[in-house]
């Protein structure tokens, strides 16, 4: 409980430190109408809503994560694999193999299960395998084999067939394998290349001295597990699980599949959320405040023009303030309207004069709150009136009005050319798609 205590307050004292009064100013801006705790309280439920989303999506997803991370059941409790039904293709399987305590990542190849006589009989007129090899290998030259061989049985793109007639001492298998555990010292052999296509016959010697590898213990013995797992994978060919060694030089050998870390790339992805979620969230808060700018320049002139037609009905500056507040919020109470910052504005400017404060400080603070030069004017103008007593009030709104639609005819026109900009990748897709459908045309009709 302390160190949930500890972070919620460490949490609470990193958020207050993040909320600047130039944040605050713009948060205001957005929650019309609510001070600094309101509107940083917003912000907040925002945040903690998008960490609650990530972290059960996180918490939904870990599951799925080690559920996916585990083997695919191919080992089962007997220390088998399962092997393909014949004509399938061969396998590789990735396990960790651990030896009295010694842990190591092996790959074992998985033959399909090889034909009884019966079955080799109806099917060895379909099944032909290829197998690609290189005589030498890794190896530099014939005199000094240190790796195992690669011998071919096929060549590409030739209908020569090749044989092989292997050392007689047992020392290397069809494959090019050699049984380095069978050589202790520098040992000559000679393999025979058998070429052969149709009658034809052609036989290539091929002298080899096999020199011995420097081991350690635990790399012998691995290659006594080699060793044992080819034995039993030979034994166990027609059967539909290979067995795998249980037990090497009197250590038990256990099985495992690797797991597969997904639950650690879903944390990980988890952290970055939680560092993108307040990034997001003031990028929002960006987009709102020049969406909020755009929307009071285009109502500027419809507020003037209300006014204006207030004005010379006879109302006051302050009846007509309350008229266009009041219509507003009850077409919005209706859902007739949509949420506007300029009158959600005006409705606070009108709850400061019906609690009390003076017209003129309520409509210097209407100007500051919006921050935009035309309603500073705007403002200026009532105060200047009520404070002076000017009659000239509506031919001054009435100039007003005129600039202000005039600016209203210039933001209409970077309104279209911004319109024009984002429409041409469209344009330009789909000019693409009509080229490719004319090209295509083209060369069904040749």
């Amino acid at each position: 409980m302390r160190i949930v205590k500890f972070i919620r307050t460490y949490l609470d004292q990193l958020w207050e430190r993040r909320f600047s009064d130039t944040k605050v100013e713009q948060l205001q801006k957005l929650y019309v109408g609510k001070g600094r705790g309101d509107s940083i309280i917003c912000y907040r439920r925002k945040l903690r809503k998008g960490y609650i989303f990530l972290g059960c999506t996180v918490l939904l997803l870990l599951p799925l994560a080690v559920l996916l991370g585990r083997g695919n059941g191919q080992i089962t409790g007997q220390n088998e694999i399962r092997r393909q039904d014949p004509g399938g293709t061969a396998d590789t399987v990735k396990l960790e193999a651990s030896i009295a305590g010694n842990k190591q990542e092996i790959e074992v190849a998985v033959s399909p299960r090889s034909y009884t006589a019966e079955e080799l009989q109806a099917q060895f007129s379909l099944v032909k395998q290829y197998i690609q090899k290189a005589y030498l290998g890794t190896n530099d030259s014939p005199e000094h084999i240190t790796h195992n061989l690669r011998l071919d049985i096929t060549v590409p793109d030739s209908a020569v067939c090749i044989e092989w007639q292997l050392d007689a001492m047992h020392l290397i298998e069809a494959d090019g394998t050699i049984h380095w555990e069978q050589i202790e010292d520098e040992t000559a052999v000679e393999i025979v290349a058998i070429l052969t296509y149709g009658e034809e016959r052609q036989e290539l010697p091929l002298a080899l001295t096999l020199y011995p590898p420097r081991r350690s213990g635990e790399e012998q013995l691995w290659l006594d597990w080699e060793k044992q797992q080819r034995e039993l994978a030979e034994q166990t060919k027609t059967d539909a699980f290979m067995k795998l060694p249980k037990e090497i030089d009197g250590q038990i050998v256990t099985y495992y599949e690797p797991q597969k870390p997904l639950w650690l790339y879903i944390l990980f992805a988890g952290d970055i959320g939680v560092l993108m979620i307040p990034l997001i969230l003031d990028s929002r808060m960006r987009q709102g405040l020049r969406r909020r700018e755009k929307e009071l320049v285009l109502d500027y002139p419809e507020i003037l023009e209300r006014y204006i037609l207030l004005i010379g009905a006879g109302m006051t500056i302050k009846g007509a303030w309350m008229r266009i507040a009041s219509e507003y919020l009850s077409m919005r109470d209706r859902r007739k309207r949509s949420y506007r910052f300029v009158y959600e504005e005006m409705l606070v400017t009108m709850r400061e004069m019906e609690s009390g404060m003076s017209e003129g400080r309520a409509y210097e603070l209407f100007g500051r709150r919006i921050g935009i030069l035309s309603y500073m004017r705007f403002s200026t103008l009532l105060v200047q009136n009520l404070r002076k007593g000017s009659d000239d009030l509506l031919r001054l709104l009435e100039y007003e009005a005129v600039d202000a639609f005039r600016e209203r005819k210039e933001q209409a026109k970077v309104l279209g050319e911004e319109a024009g900009t984002k429409l041409l990748m469209p344009m330009m897709l789909m000019l693409m798609i009509v080229l490719v459908m004319i090209v295509y045309a083209a060369f069904r009709s040749m």
